[in-house]
């Protein structure tokens, strides 16, 4: 298939790369050979490269699932939602979950480790007034996926639809992140930018408070994986994750999307297309993150495997889930 393809200059070190990372049974097995030195999905930035390469892992890993429709889901799944993820690179729900899981959500974030820049608190209150920038929470202590609120979205069967019918191969949820941002200096997540995580990739982003347009609204530009990266008019020079000045977005003002939304607001978004935060000038912004991914690239970025061990109790919704969709959830364990 590479040898056919206008890639076929890559062969070997795109089957270095997909040895590496991809997969070969539903526990999430790796086949042993060395990492690639070069990540060349990041080389080729383009988006009908990485649908290329997802075409690959379909076949070398054909792992396929039935998800039933949950009517009672408040990430409606159909065709033309999937159409307009794959032309816009965003959907956007409202209300997917209710305010006092929201604020459950939250509590369970409370008073955990959190980093800001090369910084970190080992016990951050999240509700103290005098707290400024931008903080995160990387869940590897398992704190947040013993909420209920937040099994329940990583469970959502309509949300794991829509991701597999995105990547066209079975997902894999990689993560969970915290976001916790105050009044402070512009970040550099405040600048565009793309992100890098997974050959293909997905993120979810759920508002935990109602986010206006003084408190730090989220920021994409529709289409940009087809208008500015398919046709590769980006900045001279662009590379990987760097930032980009926001006078290169003068031309595509129509594309810019300001995303405001009350509680429960849901967003999924390849963040392979250009986005980004925005500072806040008033109150503060709670924002929870899924990372769903095609391969084991992210675990490799983040030098280990990455092992989740949950309390079966606490965790049961996750647990069953585990059951059904072994590969989805191949980074958790039960205990």
């Amino acid at each position: 298939m590479i040898s056919d393809s206008e890639y076929k200059r890559h062969t070997d070190v795109i089957w270095n790369l997909l040895k590496s990372v991809v997969p070969f049974d539903v526990h999430g097995s790796l086949i042993p050979v060395n990492t690639p030195l070069a990540p060349i999905y990041r080389h080729i930035n383009n988006n009908k490269f990485r649908d290329f390469l997802c075409q690959l892992i379909k076949i070398l890993n054909p792992i396929e699932y039935s998800y039933e429709t949950d009517i009672t889901s408040g990430i409606i799944y159909n065709t033309d939602n999937v159409s307009n993820l794959k032309n816009d690179g965003v959907l956007i729900y409202s209300d997917v979950i209710d305010r006092v899981e929201s604020e459950s959500i939250t509590n369970s974030a409370n008073n955990k480790i959190f980093h800001q820049g090369n910084s970190h608190n080992n016990n951050f209150n999240l509700y103290d007034p005098e707290n400024k920038g931008v903080w995160w929470f990387t869940d590897r202590n398992t704190h947040l996926y013993h909420n209920e609120a937040v099994q329940k979205i990583l469970t959502d069967e309509n949300l794991l639809r829509i991701a597999h019918s995105y990547f066209n191969t079975t997902p894999i949820l990689h993560s969970i992140n915290f976001w916790a941002s105050y009044p402070g200096e512009r970040d550099c997540t405040h600048r565009f930018h793309q992100d890098w995580d997974d050959i293909k990739f997905l993120k979810v982003f759920v508002y935990l408070n109602d986010i206006g347009s003084d408190n730090g609204p989220h920021f994409y530009v529709k289409n940009s994986l087809h208008k500015i990266v398919k046709k590769d008019t980006l900045p001279r020079g662009h590379a990987g994750s760097a930032r980009v000045d926001d006078s290169f977005f003068e031309n595509y003002q129509d594309d810019i999307m300001e995303i405001t939304g009350n509680t429960g607001t849901l967003i999924v978004e390849d963040t392979n297309g250009f986005h980004r935060g925005s500072r806040v000038k008033t109150g503060k912004r709670y924002i929870l993150q899924l990372l769903f991914g095609v391969s084991r690239t992210f675990e490799l970025l983040e030098s280990g495997r990455l092992n989740y061990t949950l309390n079966k109790k606490k965790s049961n919704k996750l647990y069953e889930a585990k059951q059904k969709y072994p590969f989805i959830y191949q980074h958790f364990r039960f205990e």
